[in-house]
C-alpha cells in the first residue's frame, strides 16, 4: 500500500469558483493524508516500533522516494544498537 503524504499545496490561480473547488479538493486531500498518517502512527505504536511521529514521517517520506523499507528498518536497528552500546560504555576520564 502506498500513501502519498507529502502533498504539494501550491494552488494555481483560478476564478473564485474554480479556486474554491480546488481549495476544497486540496483540503480533502490534506485531511485524508493526515488521517492516513494518524492510522499509520497508531499502528506503529501498537507494534512498539519506538518511532515518534517525526521519525515515522521521515521514514514514510524515504519510502516514498524509493528507499527499501527493509533496508531502512535494518539501518534504524543498527543505529539504535550503536546508541545503546555508546550509552552502556563508560566515558573515558581524560583527567586522571
Amino acid at each position: 500500500m502506498h500513501f502519498r503524504l507529502c502533498l504539494d499545496l501550491e494552488i494555481p490561480f483560478y476564478s473564485r469558483k474554480e479556486g474554491a473547488t480546488m481549495t476544497s479538493e486540496k483540503n480533502a486531500q490534506v485531511g485524508q493524508a493526515r488521517e492516513a498518517f494518524q492510522m499509520m502512527y497508531q499502528i506503529s505504536q501498537l507494534l512498539n516500533t519506538g518511532l515518534d511521529a517525526d521519525t515515522l514521517s521521515i521514514c514514510i517520506r524515504l519510502c516514498e522516494l524509493g528507499v527499501d523499507p527493509e533496508v531502512l528498518a535494518h539501518v534504524i536497528k543498527e543505529i539504535r544498537k550503536m546508541g545503546d552500546n555508546a550509552a552502556q560504555s563508560k566515558p573515558v576520564n581524560l583527567h586522571p
